[in-house]
């Protein structure tokens, strides 16, 4: 067996042979891969890592007569490529599509040899290799890249997780017999081996110069350092090292700073806020009070959260309760419902719940745009006598006819909380309108064979006849082109359903002839919305839409 210092020797000597110039087209580059093929910068432990060296010439043909290079690694994160004592691979740790060799009266010996050396935490492979035949010249292997050597690393099990870089250099060789170091030199300093060596046709030779001309004489270290060691969970390996200098403090079930979003769902990616700094409850998305430190919460919501009705109409708000921690043995709540009364009236409140150790006191103080309505129950135990959630009751307005359409008016809650607890609702918005509905027809029922199909035509921009045939209910009361045109052309604004500005048949027309037929969540709007859009999610744009129902 030959020793990788022998064949970088016939390498050096080769290169001895010639002086041609350096040309500097060739470079050298690798790529690393979970398999060989597939491009890949984390790595579990245990996953091995693939790390392919390719030469590149600027798109010409490439002959190479040899090749010696090193490539360094953090031996504490990787396993290295599995040698013997000669250098030679063991099994696939190192494989070549460009076997070097040497033949000599017909017989042809593999030379290339790689040695992998570990001291301390830095890990060498040392790469070298041969391919000269008898006429001194080497194949043409083709257009590039070549590559050279594939070598397959493993992430060792005890690896610490993080970032880690590899280094791909010139080897250093101290023999001054192959021309690398001066003999004369006491502390035997080595030299950068020469990287690849070109071959020529033995018919070339006359012309001295280009006999085993250098093609790449040297290279600077080229360092990548774009690769992780990871833990595999759905944090984004660079933001969570940023944010805590580890990939093991974060996980998919952390909530670092205990504010109700899980680490996870603070990536920038996700809501983009600091994992170390508190957010305000419920006001990002994928909130949960069981990890906000700042509860336990009893909540008050409205629904809906954003009623319309026409000017001088009634609608109605439900109130429903419950309790962050589930807990049902509290001594009740005093809830204060504040309303503007120069643009509502809240004429009474239906199903006010009640149970048999609860006690109710309602107080109304209309003062004109900071009316209150306090509603008190004491008691102690279940005093919903409803577990949870429980309707509290349905709070009934009438809206001041005056209002312009579109106009809003904001109902607030706010409540007195048992000790140790925090109050948590939402604002309540009511907005004037529409008019308009979605019953095309005005028969008073919305269907997706007759109203749905009339929409869609008019985002398309169907009329006249074509507009309404075989799509207009017989008991309607807008039945003729000319009037359902009319109708639908003053409610463009709420046929734009997801607010980008213009009414457009590929995603308006096509959500809401999916909504008349009852389509709702992802299959309402897959491949519906604009990129613009300014509703644009399946909950708020049936929450827009349903609003629209007669």
């Amino acid at each position: 067996m030959k020793s990788i210092k022998f064949i970088i020797a016939i390498i050096a000597a080769c290169m001895l042979l010639g002086a041609g110039p350096a040309l500097a087209a060739y470079t050298m580059q690798m790529a690393v891969t979970s398999d060989g093929n597939t491009t890949k910068s984390a790595f579990l432990p245990g996953e091995d890592v693939y790390m392919t060296i390719m030469a590149y010439n600027d798109g010409a043909a490439t002959a190479i007569a040899g090749a010696a290079f090193s490539l360094e690694y953090p031996a504490n994160i990787l396993d290295g490529p599995a040698t013997d004592a000669d250098g030679v691979p063991v099994g696939d740790s190192i494989t070549t599509s460009f076997n070097f060799h040497i033949t000599k009266d017909t017989v042809t010996t593999d030379t290339y040899r790689n040695n992998t050396v570990v001291t301390g935490t830095l890990g060498t492979v040392y790469f070298a290799g041969a391919g000269i035949g008898d006429d001194g010249g080497a194949p043409v292997q083709g257009l590039p890249p070549v590559e050279l050597f594939t070598a397959k690393f493993t992430v060792r099990n005890d690896a610490p997780l993080g970032p880690f870089s590899v280094t791909l250099k010139p080897t250093m060789l101290y023999n001054p017999d192959a021309g690398y170091g001066d003999a004369a030199d006491p502390t035997k300093a080595p030299e950068a081996v020469t990287v690849l060596v070109g071959a020529v046709a033995p018919t070339a030779r006359k012309d001295a110069s280009a006999e085993f001309p250098v093609l790449l004489s040297t290279f600077p270290d080229q360092v990548y350092d774009d690769l992780w060691a990871t833990d595999g969970d759905s944090l984004d390996d660079q933001w969570e090292w940023t944010k805590f200098a580890s990939l093991t403090t974060a996980t998919d079930t952390t909530d670092s700073d205990s504010d109700g979003y899980l680490d996870k769902w603070e990536q920038t990616s996700q809501n983009n806020t600091d994992p170390k700094v508190q957010d305000a409850a419920w006001t990002g998305n994928h909130y949960d009070p069981l990890t906000d430190d700042r509860g336990p919460y009893q909540v008050v919501t409205g629904d809906p959260s954003d009623p319309r009705a026409p000017a001088g109409d009634t609608f109605a708000v439900a109130l429903d309760y419950y309790t962050t921690n589930g807990a049902d043995n509290l001594d009740g709540l005093e809830l204060v419902i504040h309303y503007n009364s120069t643009e509502l009236t809240l004429d009474n409140i239906d199903s006010l719940i009640t149970a048999s150790t609860s006690v109710i006191t309602a107080t109304d103080v209309s003062t004109p745009a900071s009316a209150t309505y306090t509603i008190t129950w004491t008691g102690s135990g279940d005093w919903t006598g409803a577990g949870q959630p429980a309707a509290l009751g349905t709070v009934n307005f009438t809206s001041d006819a005056d209002l312009a359409e579109d106009s809003t008016s904001v109902i607030t809650l706010t409540a007195t909380p048992n000790n140790g607890y925090l109050f948590h609702t939402a604002p309540i918005t009511y907005t004037v309108g529409p008019t308009f509905t979605l019953d095309v027809d005005g028969n008073g029922i919305y269907d997706g064979g007759t109203d749905g199909i009339v929409l869609i035509r008019h985002t398309f921009g169907f009329s006249g006849d074509p507009l309404i045939v075989s799509a207009v209910a017989g008991d309607c009361t807008i039945c003729t082109a000319t009037e359902i045109k009319d109708y639908l052309n003053s409610a463009a604004v709420y046929l734009d359903v997801d607010g980008n500005g213009v009414v457009d048949g590929g995603t308006d027309g096509i959500v809401l002839i999916r909504h008349a037929f009852g389509f709702s969540g992802d299959a309402l709007i897959n491949s519906a919305v604009a990129g613009d859009c300014t509703r644009c999610t399946a909950t708020e744009i049936e929450n827009f839409l349903n609003d629209l129902k007669p």
